[in-house]
């Protein structure tokens, strides 16, 4: 019973005198309870609905002031005595949630049922009726935000029921059903008439907390609960899903990393999780399950069966041959395309083969084979549908032959895989305006009509162009099959999309898989060979992100897919298609216009990134695949590509397009495979270019090739000479002639003593930035020299006798610049060549140890170091290695890699070179370093 100090304060609230709200707040104890009840403070209160704001649309959501201490109230209900305040409680909720107004409308305050729920998880379970569980969808149905009380529902009330009392699973299966719920909410008018209905499905519950609740407790539902909540999850689904193969598409065993927001999605994450669990702890009940789920319709549940089962081999082997043997065996086989993934590792994990098991398999493999409809190059796809299969089951050594025999066809690596890869975060050009699934689901007309009028909404928040086309490449590398199959429609589609179309279509290629080239080529041919192409009438739109994608977007796409589509002999389009090919090629070369004079300084990067670049090196690539082709058939010939390619190539010179320049020098040693003379008298024309940029573009490229050949190295050396006394726009390139020329002189096209050498001349004039770059080229042969063949021996020769000039030269020389001590530090580097220390070169490695901590080299220095000591007499290498670290210590002290240190002075103790091993201790000791300390002491004075 309240005081009437107490009472008068209630009546001073009623009358507004005393903030309401504060007294709430700070109220927590339970004598306040029941006056507070009989002035019905706790009786359903309208003005707690929702208010709806001046600006028409806008809504605030009030907090109802009691509810504060009606939590404090459920902390201290458990206690003994206060009992009754749980009924009184429930009660509260009950009359609060199912109160409706005069339009039948329920609170809808998300604030309210978040203090319901987090006073129920202060209730004993026990004490918590069926019918206040079923009170949740109420709280759930909403049409503001669910966040607050979805969260509690989910990660708090939830897990409170998960015991091992019946009452309380009966409970949680009804909490499990009520979360995975959804409802259909209505679209927009654009949309709507996109995806051809008017409304689409909302889980209840923010994903992300779903996905969290499921992520922690999806193991502990399927093991106490019962199959009931597989079965309403199954339900769900199939009320979700609209065709045979919906949701098939991506493999069970990715998991998405994106936040997850669509039902049938978020679904799938956590059927997965339970049913394995359930597989797990409840065979028998699991079994019937996966037994249903092969039968089902929809695609979709064969798949959950065969992933769920390849996770759990030793307790499903039976039925999963039981499976294979049926009819319904026949199906995996056929439909890799939905099921590749999860039956790839169904199949790596089956056990016990026998040969009546292989028998089996084998047979529903190639009768899977026969039913797939091949447009093309028949055999070798055929082969690379068995061969996918046969590499899941390689772990078997019949399999594996099965395998090899496949891949002899193919000549590539096959595996199992989904339709689509696992979905990567994407920054950029902004939102789609929509999904990759509705890509995938949406008909081709309807796709195309969707393109030719869809614009960017809102650059910076989007939906936009960029963000469409960005799905379209992902669609296409995924299901190339998608648009190959259907490009009728896509014949008047703008520019960005069909460029993001093929370069989707490209990438699928180059991940091995399946493309019909003929209806790509018949596709390409009549969309650019019309003059509104050209005219650039297909562009889309202009910003920054899309740079205008225009038809010289698709002339360099269109080159690149024919370049990859050529360029591997083992993965290339047959030869049927080569004419198609051609045609493409010389559309796009006869029709693109070079770029207007402008400065360019890296011909190589230009080139590579120009539409005429591109589509040249298309010409080069095909030409020699025809070759190749050709050579193959026993087709001989001194000229290996057709006059009506060379003509085209002479006129691209002729017309002093600068790509053809540096594709002349990129591709060299490849036109002079496809024509000897032809190379030979380019070589020697291009000598009156010297000096200009058409002679700039033709070496720059041939710099870049990375390799010298013999042949072509002296058909080059007047541009060669040329080029010594050139001054390169880019550093790269007088690096690369420096390579060139070393090269040269290690294969002994060069001296290092004649006057006329290219090699002398370099050393003669002794550029700092020259001399560093022989040296690092002649370091890095290190890693190709053997120690047998005669050829190694004359490089270890030629590096040896330069190092013996770069010492004759700095010999004796007392004032050093900081270059010249960084050319000694680096010469340091070339004693991994050595093939031991001698008296001379002892010499040249003291003159260098003093500065090889210039530019970071003594770690290097020591390592070579350590290892010559394993080399010639010991007791003579320990005398010259002592000195050559005492050298070193005169200038610094390195301290990395210790071992190697450690090694170098175990070696001179145990070498008889005690004294220099115990200075080497002595210095390091003084210098506050006692890593050596240990050796020191075990070494002697004498030996």
């Amino acid at each position: 019973m309240l005081s009437n100090k107490k009472l008068e304060l209630l009546n001073r609230i009623q009358k507004k005198a005393v903030n309401e709200d504060k007294f709430f707040e700070k109220r927590s104890e339970l004598e306040w309870f029941d006056e507070l009840k009989k002035r019905g403070y706790f009786n359903p209160n309208p003005d707690t609905c929702p208010q709806e704001a001046k600006e028409k649309g806008y809504y605030s959501i009030p907090q109802w002031n009691v509810l504060s201490y009606l939590e404090k109230v459920s902390q201290q209900a458990n206690a003994p005595g206060n009992e009754k305040y749980i009924d009184e409680l429930l009660g509260i909720i009950k009359e609060v949630s199912n109160y409706r107004d005069s339009t039948g409308q329920h609170i809808d305050n998300y604030r309210t049922w978040f203090y319901f729920v987090k006073i129920l998880c202060n209730i004993p379970n026990d004490k918590i009726p069926i019918d206040i569980i079923n009170l949740i969808p109420i709280w759930l149905d909403s049409k503001f935000d669910t966040m607050l009380q979805g969260a509690e529902v989910a990660t708090k009330l939830l897990p409170k029921f998960l015991t091992n009392n019946l009452e309380d699973i009966r409970k949680a299966e009804k909490i499990v059903d009520f979360v995975t719920a959804f409802k259909p909410i209505p679209l927009s008018e654009e949309r709507a008439k996109l995806l051809g209905k008017k409304e689409e499905n909302k889980l209840v519950i923010d994903s992300h907390w779903l996905k969290e609740a499921f992520k922690k407790y999806s193991d502990v539902i399927g093991e106490k609960c019962t199959v009931k909540v597989v079965e309403d999850l199954t339900k769900k689904i199939k009320s979700i899903l609209k065709s045979e193969e919906d949701e098939t598409y991506y493999s069970f065993y990715d998991e998405r990393d994106h936040h997850v927001t669509e039902p049938l999605e978020m679904l799938t994450f956590i059927l997965k999780r339970v049913l394995l669990a359930k597989a797990k702890s409840d065979v028998t009940t699991a079994r019937i399950t996966l037994k249903q789920f092969i039968e089902d319709k929809y695609l979709y549940f064969p798949k959950m069966a065969i992933y769920v089962m390849g996770q759990n081999m030793d307790k499903y082997n039976e039925l999963c041959w039981e499976i294979l043997k049926s009819e319904k065996g026949d199906l995996l086989m056929e439909k890799t395309l939905y099921f590749g993934d999860e039956l790839k590792h169904l199949l790596e994990n089956l056990q016990i083969l026998t040969d009546k098991r292989r028998k089996i398999l084998n047979e529903k493999i190639m009768k899977a084979s026969k039913k797939y409809d091949f447009k093309e190059d028949t055999e070798r796809y055929t082969a690379l549908s068995k061969q996918e299969i046969y590499r899941a089951l390689s772990h078997d050594q019949y399999f594996k032959n099965l395998y090899d025999e496949m891949k002899e066809i193919t000549n590539v690596d096959a595996e199992l895989h989904p339709a689509v890869g696992k979905v990567e975060t994407r920054w950029g050009p902004g939102p789609s305006p929509v999904t990759k699934d509705e890509i995938i689901k949406m008909s081709n007309d309807k796709l195309a009509e969707f393109l030719a009028e869809f614009r960017t909404k809102d650059s910076w928040r989007g939906p936009t162009v960029g963000g469409l086309s960005d799905l379209m490449a992902e669609v296409a590398k995924e299901m190339p099959e998608k648009f190959v199959e259907d490009f009728t429609p896509f014949k008047d589609t703008g520019f960005i999309y069909i460029y993001e179309m093929l370069k989707g279509i490209k990438d699928a290629w180059n991940e091995k898989k399946i493309i019909d080239w003929n209806k790509v080529f018949d596709f390409i041919i009549p969309y650019i060979n019309r003059k509104e192409f050209w005219e650039d009438k297909l562009i889309v739109e202009k910003n920054e992100w899309l740079g205008g994608a225009n038809h010289q977007w698709i002339a360099g796409i269109v080159s690149e897919l024919i370049q990859d589509g050529t360029r591997d002999d083992v993965w290339a389009f047959p030869e049927q298609h080569f004419e198609k090919a051609k045609e493409i090629v010389f559309l796009l070369l006869d029709n693109l216009n070079a770029e207007e004079d402008k400065e360019i300084t890296d011909y190589v990067t230009y080139t590579l990134n120009t539409a005429f670049g591109k589509a040249i090196t298309a010409l080069i690539l095909l030409s020699l695949r025809i070759a190749r082709v050709n050579d193959k058939k026993g087709i001989k010939s001194d000229i290996k590509w057709s006059s009506k390619f060379k003509e085209k190539y002479e006129k691209i010179l002729k017309n002093k397009i600068i790509e053809g320049f540096t594709n002349l020098g990129r591709y060299m040693p490849n036109f002079y495979y496809l024509d000897k003379e032809w190379v030979k008298e380019k070589i020697k024309s291009l000598e009156n270019e010297k000096g200009t940029k058409y002679w700039e573009a033709f070496i720059d490229g041939y710099l870049s090739i990375g390799r010298v050949y013999d042949d072509l190295y002296d058909l080059m050396r007047p541009h060669y000479q040329y080029s010594v006394d050139y001054d390169f726009k880019e550093k790269r390139d007088n690096e690369h002639l420096v390579q060139h020329i070393a090269l040269g002189y290690l294969r002994k096209h060069e001296s290092i003593s004649e006057k006329e050498s290219l090699f002398k001349q370099i050393l003669d004039k002794f550029k700092y930035d020259q001399i560093e770059d022989i040296i690092d080229f002649f370091w890095i042969q290190r890693g190709y020299l053997g120690e047998q063949t005669e050829t190694d021996e004359d490089i270890r020769k030629g590096i040896i006798e330069f190092w013996r000039w770069l010492y004759e030269k700095y010999k004796g020389k007392e004032s050093l610049k900081e270059e010249d001590k960084k050319i000694l530090s680096n010469a340091a580097k070339l004693a991994t060549i050595l093939p031991r220390i001698d008296k001379e070169n002892f010499e040249w490695l003291k003159l260098s140890a003093p500065y090889v901590h210039e530019d970071f080299n003594s770690p290097f220095f020591i390592e070579y170091l350590d290892e010559l000591k394993d080399k010639g007499d010991s007791k003579e290498t320990a005398k010259y290695i002592g000195e050559i670290f005492l050298k070193m210590l005169e200038k610094f002290t390195p301290d990395y890699d210790k071992k190697h240190i450690r090694s170098i002075v175990e070696f001179l103790c145990m070498s008889n070179n005690t004294e220099n091993a115990r200075r080497i201790c002595n210095i390091y000791g003084q210098r506050g370093y006692e890593f050596l300390r240990e050796i020191y002491e075990k070494c002697p004075d004498k030996q």
